[in-house]
C-alpha cells in the first residue's frame, strides 16, 4: 500500500474467558488509519449440539458491530454476523486462514481457532484507491467500539433441549493493522459493510427487495434460509434473480451462474460442504487475482431523492415460515466521479 504499516493486537480482561451469550465492547485507540481487523476466537466444546443451527460452529459470533463518531453523527461502519462476514470474505479474498478453513461448517465437540477479518480498505480494490477506504481514526474525537456479541447456546443449537457446550469460555485477540499515513487532508472515502435480513413468508414471483440508496456497491452477498434450522435455496423452480431500476434489468442470474463464478475466484479448492447457499454479486471484478484499479462497474445507488426511483433485487421465490435471505452489502458513499477511468 501507500504507506508503512504497524501492526499491533489486543487482548484485556474482558476478551478471556468469555462465556456464550456475552458482549464485549473493544474500545480501538485513534493513533493511526486502519486498514484492517481481526477478531481471532480461540475456544474448545466439550458437548454436541443436539440440533445444529443452520450455519455450524461460526454462528458462535452472533453480530460484529463497529462504531464510530466522526463528529457530526454517531454511525455504524460494520454491522454483521459473524458466519455473514466470513463468507463474504472467502469471496472477496478467495480464501481464508487454514485453521478458520478447517473449522467452519462443523460443530462437533473439538477445539477450534476462528479469525474473523474486517477489511477497511477493500482488498480487491488497488492503490492509490484502496488507501482512500482506511478507516480515518485520527480524525474521529472518541475512540471507535468493537461490540463482539457472542451467541447463546439455545443460538448454537436450536433444540428444544440444547446440549451444546464450551469449557472455559472463549479466548479473544483483536489483531488491528494500521497505515502511517503522512499526507495532510488525504483523500479519505466513507464505506459501511452491513447485513440485512429480508423474510419471504409467501411463494410467489418478482418478489422485490429494495436495494438502500444512496451509496456505490462493491458486491453484494445472498444467503439462503429454507428453516429456522437448514440453510437453502429459495428460488422458486425454474426462476431467477434480477437487478433492476425503473424497468431496466442491470443484471439477471441464477444463483447456480453465480456459484460458478465465485468458484472460479477462489485460490483455494472448493468443497460440497463450505458455505453452501451463498451466492456473491461482485460488482468490482468477478475475476481471480484480479485487482480493480478504479471504480466504474460499482452498482450505482446514488439516486436523488426526490426523483422516484429506486434500485430492486427482485426474484422467483418460494416462500414459507422462516424462508429468508441475508443480504451482505458492501457500499461506498460519495461522488466517486474521480476513482473511474471513464467520466
Amino acid at each position: 500500500m501507500l504507506f508503512q504499516k504497524k501492526a499491533d493486537w489486543i487482548q484485556n480482561s474482558d476478551m478471556v474467558d468469555v462465556a456464550l451469550g456475552t458482549t464485549v465492547r473493544i474500545p480501538i485507540d485513534r493513533t493511526y488509519p486502519i486498514e484492517s481487523m481481526y477478531l481471532k476466537l480461540d475456544f474448545t466444546v466439550t458437548g454436541d449440539a443436539a440440533t445444529n443451527n443452520p450455519d455450524a460452529i461460526q454462528a458462535i459470533v452472533q453480530s460484529l458491530v463497529l462504531s464510530v463518531n466522526d463528529g457530526f453523527r454517531q454511525r455504524n461502519v460494520v454491522n454483521i454476523s459473524g458466519p455473514g462476514l466470513l463468507e463474504y470474505n472467502y469471496n472477496v479474498i478467495g480464501n481464508l486462514d487454514r485453521l478458520t478453513l478447517a473449522g467452519v461448517d462443523d460443530i462437533a465437540a473439538q477445539a477450534y481457532t476462528l479469525t474473523f477479518p474486517i477489511f477497511c480498505a477493500h482488498p480487491q480494490i488497488s492503490d492509490p484507491i484502496g488507501s482512500f477506504l482506511l478507516l480515518p481514526v485520527i480524525k474521529y474525537p472518541n475512540d471507535p467500539v468493537l461490540e463482539v456479541r457472542l451467541a447463546t447456546q439455545a443460538q448454537m443449537d436450536v433444540n428444544a433441549t440444547p446440549t451444546f457446550a464450551v469449557s472455559a469460555g472463549v479466548d479473544m485477540e483483536l489483531i488491528i493493522n494500521r497505515r502511517i499515513v503522512n499526507v495532510t487532508d488525504f483523500p479519505y472515502v466513507d464505506w459501511e459493510l452491513t447485513e440485512l435480513e429480508q423474510l419471504f413468508p409467501a411463494t410467489g414471483d418478482n418478489q422485490r427487495v429494495e436495494v438502500p440508496a444512496p451509496g456505490s456497491y462493491t458486491g453484494q452477498l445472498y444467503r439462503g434460509y429454507t428453516s429456522a434450522s437448514a440453510r437453502g435455496d429459495i428460488t422458486a423452480a425454474g426462476g431467477h434473480w434480477r437487478i433492476e431500476s425503473l424497468g431496466v434489468v442491470l443484471r439477471r442470474w441464477k444463483m447456480d451462474h453465480l456459484l460458478v463464478q465465485n468458484d472460479n475466484s477462489k485460490v483455494v479448492t472448493q468443497t460440497a460442504a463450505r458455505f453452501r447457499y451463498s451466492w456473491f454479486n461482485d460488482f468490482l471484478t468477478d475475476k481471480s487475482g484480479i485487482d480493480a484499479g478504479e471504480l466504474g462497474s460499482v452498482l450505482d445507488a446514488n439516486i436523488p431523492q426526490n426523483s422516484g426511483a429506486r434500485i430492486y433485487l427482485v426474484g422467483n421465490v418460494t416462500g414459507g415460515t422462516a424462508v429468508k435471505l441475508k443480504i451482505v452489502n458492501h457500499r461506498v458513499f460519495g461522488d466517486l466521479k474521480d476513482l473511474k477511468l471513464i467520466k
